[in-house]
């Protein structure tokens, strides 16, 4: 696929991201991934699901949209992700709102942080447990904030 810059916390430019359809795995499990419930979005196990597929489409400004492969809904926090402890899901067709944009943060380890464009304090944090509910959370590098999204999905 074609490869865009990703940005650090500084905004400075980093490594490419190649553009695709990707399960999004979180680093508390290797067995868990995002997956869209309706207007939810929550940690399951990998099954291969449509639903669990997400296409990383740029913006064409250094973020990007997180599309959900079952409907085109963007990966979004549900009241614009100013709070912390607020639920992400899947809603609208992207492309509207800047809360619907993510700066993909590499980390040394392989892993990426998802910051929200609408609010760069807050990150995407999966459960603790490896399973359940996406919130947003103030942006720290703990296993539950790190985001590995390179399991291709393109099949």
């Amino acid at each position: 696929g074609v490869r865009y810059s990703s940005r650090d916390l500084e905004g400075n430019s980093t490594e490419s991201i190649p553009t695709g359809n990707y399960f999004i795995q979180n680093a508390t499990s290797l067995y868990v991934v995002l997956t869209s419930q309706g207007s939810s979005v929550v940690l399951s196990q990998n099954v291969g699901e449509k639903s669990q597929r997400w296409a990383v489409m740029p913006t064409g400004d250094g973020y990007y949209y997180l599309v959900e492969a079952a409907n085109s809904n963007a990966l979004q926090p549900l009241d614009q992700g100013q709070e912390i402890g607020e639920a992400i899901g899947a809603s609208e067709k992207y492309g509207k709102h800047t809360w619907e944009e993510w700066n993909l943060i590499p980390l040394n380890n392989g892993y990426y942080q998802f910051q929200s464009r609408f609010n760069p304090s807050l990150c995407m944090q999966g459960d603790q447990n490896g399973m359940g509910t996406i919130h947003m959370a103030t942006c720290q590098a703990t296993a539950e904030r790190q985001w590995y999204k390179f399991l291709n999905a393109d099949y």
